[in-house]
């Protein structure tokens, strides 16, 4: 075992004023160090890069605030990161592919966070300017063995590594199928049915079963509404769940995220709308059309960029959603949405969306059906879930027991 300072230096080199530009690179936490054109389009916060931390192939870079979430890695290019990260050089008898297997495993991962120097806890989220130190840092042990193990054992862990990410890769494609099958599903159960269809017939649905008619939501819904228009004043847990666009998915709530806001603001807001047990929420603003039935059983409120539809007693809020959830809905969501920069559905345009209305017992028929298929996907899904989450394990103890003196002979057998 020997501390890390012994073994890499932290470099300082700046890449100064007229100097030739270098590609810009930024560091994932799950693809390591790559090309920050790779990861996002936005311009670079600072205008002037002189003062940018110079990067060459084989130096081991983290980023300082997410490095306890696995931000860091070894170099493959050329380049300079910005000022606040922190740039290693490997020395003569290190491999710089061993460090980076080293450094992402989870054990180390661990070792930093006990170091991190901030405010709050990396548990509850609420760390503020999270930053691991070099001073800190190179004051870890770490099994050091001679070069041609680390070799070896870089060797195996690249080949293993590739192969795992890669079955994770058809893993996360099919998961990524089974959307549009969720999807195509939906569309089916509202609308494919063995009833003669009739003369009525809708411009996105096709021609309609004889009783069913076309209806748009002006006249389905009672309430068509959306959050407070004003920044609110977010507060610590405990609060009142503020939803936003990110906290509703089509399968599911994804409350992790969820931020919290006052009592009074709560009060406040209420006064235009409360969202309510049986309404639908409607995504209208960045990723908008997403629609789900509100089945919560605690108060909370919604941004600016979430509808809340009421629906009137002429239609299921299960069958509204399913109907909005449908390719046809979804396409009609897209149309009507407009913004040069922030995609925005404005109400009056949802207010514009068509459906299908059936009697109401086909309706609760239809739900029924609904339920056995959300059911039966939610299954599956999870079923595919548990296999990614099984390799991703499977991969971080590998790469754990490697680095942590396991000889790489031993793993391969």
């Amino acid at each position: 075992m020997t501390r890390l300072r012994f073994l890499v230096a932290a470099s300082d080199r700046r890449r100064g004023p007229g100097a030739i530009a270098d590609d810009l690179l930024s560091v994932s936490i799950h693809r390591g160090v790559v090309p920050r054109s790779a990861e996002t389009d936005d311009l670079p916060r600072a205008e002037d890069l002189a003062n940018y931390k110079v990067v060459r192939v084989g130096d081991v870079v983290l980023n300082r605030m997410r490095a306890f979430q696995g931000a860091v890695g070894r170099s493959d290019h050329d380049g300079i990161v910005s000022p606040d990260y922190t740039v290693l050089h490997p020395g003569p008898d290190v491999d710089s592919r061993y460090l980076h297997h080293l450094f992402r495993s989870h054990w180390f991962v661990g070792e930093m966070v006990s170091r991190l120097r901030g405010i709050g806890s990396t548990e509850t989220g609420s760390v503020r300017t999270p930053r691991i130190n070099w001073e800190d840092l190179g004051d870890i042990e770490v099994s050091s063995p001679v070069l041609p193990e680390q070799r070896a054992i870089a060797d195996y862990l690249d080949a293993e590594t590739a192969r795992i990410d890669a079955l994770i890769a058809k893993k996360q494609q099919l998961i990524h199928l089974l959307e549009e099958r969720f999807t195509s599903g939906l569309t089916e159960i509202v609308i494919d049915h063995d009833e003669l269809r009739g003369e009525t017939s809708s411009e996105w649905f096709g021609p309609l079963p004889h009783g069913w008619r076309c209806a748009r939501l002006s006249s389905l819904t009672n309430k068509i509404l959306d959050g407070p228009h004003v920044s609110p004043r977010y507060v610590d847990e405990p609060g009142i769940p503020f939803l936003s666009v990110r906290n509703i998915g089509l399968h599911g709530w994804n409350l992790s995220t969820a931020k919290f806001i006052s009592q009074d603001d709560f009060e406040d807001f209420n006064r235009r709308i409360q969202p309510m047990v049986g309404d639908v929420l409607l995504t209208k603003g960045g990723n908008t059309g997403i629609a789900r039935t509100v089945d919560l059983d605690f108060p909370f409120q919604v941004w600016v960029h979430v509808a809340i539809l009421r629906p009137a007693l002429s239609v299921l809020p299960g069958y509204l959603t399913a109907c909005l959830n449908s390719h046809a809905g979804y396409a009609q969501s897209q149309v009507w949405t407009r913004g040069a920069t922030n995609q925005d559905l404005v109400l009056s345009r949802i207010a514009q969306i068509e459906i299908p209305l059936p009697p109401i017992e086909v309706q609760r028929r239809i739900v029924g059906e609904l339920g056995r298929f959300y059911r039966a996907d939610q299954a599956l899904r999870s079923a595919m879930q548990r296999q990614v989450d099984l390799l991703v394990e499977h991969r971080r103890a590998l790469v754990t027991a490697a680095v942590n003196g396991q000889p790489a002979r031993q793993l391969a057998r």
